[in-house]
């Protein structure tokens, strides 16, 4: 009986961090608007105009949802790290008929 609660302690200990961990992260999540101007696919980054008018540079990983491509209206869900903008989420925006 006292090894299956040591387990159960230890378990409890090592998950609940790697759960928090995640939702911490979640939250540093931001959103951009524009359209695409640049990929670079050697460099594995791409640019998108804002509709602010601004354009910002976002990278491209292996986990990294949808494709950029030039002239496509897109919002793309970003975050932040090692000073770059990482593309979570790339999403193209529906044309209207």
């Amino acid at each position: 009986m006292t090894r299956i609660l040591v387990a159960l302690v230890l378990l409890l200990a090592v998950t609940t961090p790697v759960h928090a961990e995640a939702k911490k992260v979640h939250g540093l999540s931001e959103t951009c608007h524009g359209v695409v101007v640049a990929v670079d696919g050697a460099a594995k980054t791409f640019s998108v105009r804002s509709d602010a008018g601004t354009v910002q540079q976002f990278a491209l990983t292996q986990h990294t949802k949808g494709k950029p491509v030039v002239d496509q209206r897109v919002t793309v869900h970003f975050y932040k790290a090692d000073g770059k903008q990482v593309a979570s989420t790339i999403t193209a925006a529906v044309k209207k008929p």
